[in-house]
């Protein structure tokens, strides 16, 4: 590989998959006048490509969008050693070592998508409701299962005795329901009842929230509140999801 086409880099930092630099002296010796070109392909070796953006600033070239895809398609790691060949108009095969400076074995994407089906397939299906009550967590929580599809369209039950050890019996009150990622959250009300007998629920809100995280009948939730947020004065509850069928 000395027909000066060919570039290496190292995956040595934890942001390797988030982009990849173009060595700054390649890009001026051999890519000169491509920096208005917006897309880039990259080809394994088992012939298999990839499109990816390409941008550029006055100071580097890097492909971002569809390198990520790339990178975990091939398995790409940390540590591991790219060469990578320009065959002109922004093609590049790409070679992979791993770190013992030994070429990567190869896996078609499409070998490891039917595999992965097939592994899909032949898993065992796994009880929600066991799933949830296996789940170990240090916040207080208790465990809700939608049963019926009516309880994705009224207020939820809040068991009474943790209401109670809890201190949520104050009618009204603003709480907020995270999923456990937290990327979704919304606000609802609870509702306190005394007559005919006392109940405690989580009201208005609750419908938008199992809608917002694709609840279905047969799922179950754990609710843990955060009794950092309690000590604040905040009611926060988070939700883990367990998927039926």
């Amino acid at each position: 590989m000395v027909d000066g086409n060919h570039f290496f880099k190292c995956m040595i930092h934890g942001h390797y998959a988030e982009k990849l630099i173009i060595p700054k002296a390649f890009r001026i010796k051999r890519l000169n006048g491509v920096r208005d070109r917006k897309h880039a392909k990259l080809q394994n070796k088992m012939g298999e490509t990839w499109n990816v953006n390409m941008r550029s600033n006055d100071e580097e070239m890097w492909l971002d969008k569809g390198w990520k895809e790339f990178v975990k398609d091939n398995e790409v790691n940390l540590g591991d050693f790219l060469v990578f060949k320009h065959k002109g108009n922004m093609v590049f095969d790409v070679l992979l070592f791993d770190p013992s400076a030994c070429e990567k074995e190869y896996c078609s994407t499409s070998k490891k998508k039917n595999t992965a089906a097939k592994h899909k397939i032949a898993a065992p299906k796994q009880d929600p409701l066991k799933a949830a009550e296996a789940y170990r967590t240090s916040r207080p929580h208790f465990i809700k299962q939608i049963k019926t599809n009516s309880s994705l369209k009224t207020p939820l039950d809040i068991p009474l005795n943790f209401a109670r050890s809890n201190g949520l019996l104050d009618n009204g009150k603003k709480i907020t329901l995270s999923d456990h990622r937290k990327k979704n959250s919304q606000n609802v009300n609870l509702l306190v009842r005394q007559i005919p007998h006392e109940r405690v629920r989580f009201g208005s809100g609750t419908t938008q929230f199992l809608k917002g995280n694709d609840i279905r009948v047969g799922d179950v939730c754990v609710f843990e509140l955060d009794p950092i947020a309690k000590k604040k004065g905040k009611i926060v509850f988070y939700v883990k999801f367990f998927r039926g069928d």
